[in-house]
């Protein structure tokens, strides 16, 4: 056989197994795989498949209103823009207070092969980023000085006088011993005020430190009307069931 002949013969491959392709096997810096379509998520600091998770920023009102889908519900409320969407899914880990709008980061999981009547994607709060009191209706009726003329807790009623409810279209405060002041807002005839503050004076007047005990703005209702000298009146009824009535 010729130098030329063994030359060409030793360039044929020898047959051979030819090693799988190991699906997984491949680990990035950061533990993630990226041969089964895993890769970093800075902001979830976490390996993901990008296709399947995402995340976004949304802001959303704190007050729920009645929907339906599946069947009659209770659905967040998303802004966009001007306008407001209904949002029928639930958020899993975010519990938010009436009155307030949130700006809110949240995950977003594909959800594979879902059962019918099911939703396609999973969503879970990350962090809220800001959160702020919504501007509701405003009842110019209640603006002013009010002064208290009775209240009935635990069906009893008292008349009393020398106190005082101030209003503004967005805030309110009121003395009993401490004062008590906040923000609050309109929804339907519920005040919504969930954020009050008070001083935190010692007080040995029991009247005082029942009316204080018993005052709760958020979530009381009020309706305004005409007593029988003409005055304006203003009640107020908290959730507990004690009644404040004003007059000015």
């Amino acid at each position: 056989m010729s130098d030329a002949t063994a030359d060409t013969c030793s360039l044929i491959p020898v047959d051979r197994p030819i090693p799988p392709i190991l699906v997984g096997g491949d680990i990035d810096s950061r533990g993630c795989k990226p041969s089964t379509g895993y890769s970093w998520n800075s902001v979830l600091r976490e390996c993901v498949r990008p296709w399947m998770t995402k995340t976004r920023i949304i802001t959303v009102l704190g007050d729920t209103v009645s929907c339906t889908g599946v069947a009659p519900m209770q659905c967040l409320q998303v802004k966009k823009g001007n306008k407001t969407e209904l949002f029928y899914s639930s958020i899993s880990g975010f519990s938010p207070v009436a009155g307030y709008t949130y700006r809110i980061l949240v995950r977003e999981d594909k959800v594979e092969n879902p059962p019918a009547d099911a939703p396609g994607i999973n969503y879970s709060l990350v962090r809220v980023l800001g959160k702020k009191l919504t501007t509701g209706t405003k009842d110019k009726n209640l603006v002013g000085t009010w002064n208290l003329d009775s209240y009935f807790i635990d069906d009893m009623g008292h008349s009393l006088s020398g106190y005082s409810l101030r209003v503004t279209e967005d805030s309110y405060s009121i003395q009993f011993c401490n004062i008590i002041n906040g923000k609050y807002t309109i929804k339907n005839d519920t005040l919504i005020s969930p954020m009050a503050m008070s001083t935190k004076m010692a007080c040995v007047d029991d009247t005082k430190n029942m009316l204080e005990s018993a005052w709760n703005l958020d979530g009381a209702t009020y309706t305004l009307s005409n007593s029988a000298d003409k005055k304006l009146m203003l009640s107020v009824k908290t959730k507990s069931g004690s009644t404040f009535v004003f007059t000015k």
